[in-house]
C-alpha cells in the first residue's frame, strides 16, 4: 500500500507557448503528452520527452477543461463568450480533428465563476451552474442525470472510483455526495483562521473563507481542500475507514487538532500488537517517535509536542502490518 512520501521538489521542465491565460492542463494516461488550453481558444499538445510543441488546434470558445480519454484523444469543454453556448468535444490530438461534438447541454455555466470537474475515467462531468445548485452529466451522452440543491459551491471533485463527489461550500465545511443516490454520505468541518469581507454572497459583513479547491487522494482515504485564507486542510475520509476484507479500522484519530502542547492519538486493533507513532515535519524530517504495544480494542496515547514549533506536520501510525498517516497542525 502506498503511503505519503516526502520528496524534493525540482523544476524539471518549462514550456512556453500559450498566448493567453491557461485555464486547464492535462497529462495523457501514458504521461507522454501534456495538453494546455485557456482563454485563447487553442489546445496545445506537448511531447514531454522531447520537450517540443507537436500540435496546436483551435476550438470554438474559451477552454474551461481538458481531459484525455486515451493517449491520443482528448475531451475539450469550452464556452462561447458571445452566444453563451457550451460544448463538450472530443479531438484527435495528433491531427486536431474533431471526433465527437455535444452541443449546448450546459446552459448557465460560466467557468470564470463556477467550478467544473470531470471524473478520472471520463464517465461523469459535474458543473455548478448557479449559486445554489449543481448537476452531474453522463459524458458519453451528455445527458443531465443528477441535480442537487445546496449551499453555494466553490469547488468540485470526483473520487477515483467515481462513487462520490466532494463539494467545497460557502460554510466552513465540505460535503461528500453519493451522487448516484442523491444523498450526502459524509461532511467534514474545519476552523478557519479568520473571516473575510464578503457582502455580495450572503449580505453579511463577513463570511468564513470558502473552500476554493478540493481533491481526493488516489485511494480515497483523504480529502484535501484549500481556501481563501491560504490554508490547506486535509481530512480523514470516514467513508474509507473500514477495509471490506478486514475488521481492522484503517484510520486513526488525533485530537485536538490544531494542538498546542499535547494531543491524543486514538486507534483500534482486533488483537494485541506492536505499534510505532512517528511525527514528520514538512521537510520529511522525523521529529518524534514512540514505540509501544497495543491491546485488543480501543487504544489511546498522549503525545507531548511542547518542544515542537508551530507548523504543519504528518503523524504516522504503524500497526498490524499497516501504515497510516494524518496531518497535524501545531499552534503556539
Amino acid at each position: 500500500k502506498r503511503e505519503i512520501e516526502f520528496i524534493s521538489i525540482i523544476l524539471i521542465l518549462f514550456l512556453n507557448g500559450n498566448k493567453k491565460t491557461i485555464i486547464s492542463l492535462a497529462f495523457s494516461k501514458d504521461e507522454k503528452y501534456l495538453a494546455s488550453g485557456g482563454l485563447d481558444s487553442m489546445v496545445y499538445i506537448w511531447d514531454l520527452k522531447n520537450q517540443t510543441l507537436i500540435k496546436t488546434f483551435k476550438v470554438q470558445g474559451q477552454i474551461a477543461l481538458l481531459s484525455f480519454k486515451d493517449d491520443n484523444e482528448i475531451y475539450v469543454f469550452n464556452g462561447h463568450v458571445q452566444s453563451g453556448d457550451k460544448t463538450l468535444e472530443l479531438y484527435d490530438i495528433l491531427t486536431g480533428t474533431e471526433i465527437k461534438h455535444n452541443y449546448n447541454y450546459f446552459m448557465g455555466y460560466y467557468f470564470d465563476r463556477f467550478p467544473l470537474t470531470i471524473s478520472v475515467h471520463n464517465n461523469y462531468l459535474a458543473s455548478n451552474d448557479s449559486w445554489d445548485d449543481f448537476a452531474v452529466f453522463d459524458v458519453d451522452s451528455v445527458k443531465w442525470t443528477y441535480n442537487y440543491d445546496t449551499l453555494p459551491i466553490f469547488s468540485l471533485a470526483f473520487s477515483n472510483d467515481e462513487k462520490y463527489l466532494a463539494t467545497g461550500l460557502i460554510e466552513p465545511l465540505i460535503k461528500i455526495w453519493d451522487f448516484k443516490n442523491k444523498q450526502v454520505a459524509a461532511q467534514y468541518d474545519y476552523n478557519p483562521y479568520y473571516k473575510i469581507p464578503d457582502t455580495y454572497v450572503t449580505g453579511e459583513d463577513s463570511i468564513f473563507p470558502p473552500i476554493k479547491a478540493i481533491t481526493f487522494s488516489p485511494d480515497g482515504r483523504f480529502v484535501a481542500g484549500g481556501n481563501d485564507d491560504g490554508s490547506v486542510i486535509i481530512w480523514n475520509n470516514t467513508l474509507n475507514n473500514v477495509d471490506d476484507n478486514s475488521s481492522v479500522k484503517n484510520a486513526f484519530e488525533i485530537y485536538p487538532n490544531p494542538a498546542n502542547m499535547v494531543f491524543r492519538l486514538r486507534f483500534s486493533t482486533v488483537k494485541a500488537s506492536k505499534f510505532q507513532i512517528s511525527i514528520f515535519d514538512y521537510l520529511g524530517n522525523k521529529v518524534y517517535s514512540k514505540n509501544g504495544y497495543s491491546t485488543e480494542g480501543l487504544n489511546e496515547n498522549t503525545i507531548n509536542v511542547n518542544s515542537l514549533p508551530s507548523g504543519y506536520y504528518i503523524v504516522r501510525l504503524q500497526k498490524c502490518g499497516t501504515v497510516e498517516t494524518t496531518p497535524l497542525l501545531i499552534l503556539k
